[in-house]
């Protein structure tokens, strides 16, 4: 896991490189889940637009 935080002591953790790319891939995935799961409970369609 990430190194805990050297000036502040909040308990915050700083990613390297691949595990913020792990951590971007898991958010993509699970909004693309709930979108799905929100357009079949309405009926409707969704189009996810991403910002970078």
């Amino acid at each position: 896991m990430g190194k805990p935080e050297e000036n502040g002591g909040n308990g915050a953790f700083e990613l390297n490189h691949f595990q913020k790319d792990a951590l971007n891939e898991l958010c993509n995935i699970a909004s693309s889940h709930a979108v799905t799961s929100l357009a079949e409970m309405t009926g409707r369609t969704f189009d996810m637009k991403y910002r970078v």
